[in-house]
């Protein structure tokens, strides 16, 4: 789900998934100590015994679509895959993955053989790429709280349908190319 109150805030971890975090900005990776941490860039961390299985599935599929022309005026792909850093050095980065990995206990705080803590460690991979914006989901929220007057709904439907019009061209490409999102919704349609 989508963390509004976290980015308003000028908060780090951004969205959360069933076995992922999405982190603004992005994180240095294990071995990469002098990376360029930028706020145009995510970090997604994906854990759990199938994240190396996952995270290359998305960067193959990444980098298919990166020769599709005119990708980049309808998709966000990430550029880099690597290890995140061991959980200790991660969270002074982004205290935000107390959350991402379930409720803040004493199991991530005090006791170093946690669960938690080995699943993140060794079961865990970050993929990282461009900021995109704030999800259509949000965006859309914002666009319609409290309005009740049908002509302005209306008229706010469409400036949305209009910015997002890229989008329906991009899952043509992605069609034409044999590949199928599965996801789309829209905490997963992000704008600038």
């Amino acid at each position: 789900y989508y963390m509004v109150n976290k980015i308003k805030r000028g908060g780090k971890m951004i969205a959360t998934g069933s076995n992922s975090c999405i982190l603004k900005p992005n994180i240095n990776c294990k071995d990469k100590k002098k990376q360029k941490i930028s706020e145009k860039k995510i970090s997604k961390i994906v854990f759990g015994k199938k994240s190396k299985e996952y995270t290359e599935r998305e960067k193959d599929i990444d980098d298919i679509i990166k020769k599709i022309p005119g990708y980049k005026d309808w998709s966000l792909i990430f550029d880099e895959l690597c290890k995140p850093p061991p959980f200790d050095d991660a969270k002074k980065m982004d205290k935000g993955l107390y959350d991402c990995l379930g409720e803040s206990s004493i199991e991530l705080h005090q006791n170093k053989n946690s669960k938690k803590r080995d699943l993140f460690d060794k079961h865990s991979i970050m993929l990282v790429g461009d900021y995109g914006g704030e999800t259509l989901e949000y965006y859309f929220e914002q666009q319609l709280e409290d309005e009740t007057n049908i002509k302005n709904i209306e008229t706010k439907f469409l400036d949305i349908m209009e910015k997002i019009d890229k989008i329906f061209l991009g899952l043509v490409e992605l069609k034409r190319n044999e590949i199928s999102h599965l996801d789309v919704k829209p905490n997963n349609i992000v704008l600038s």
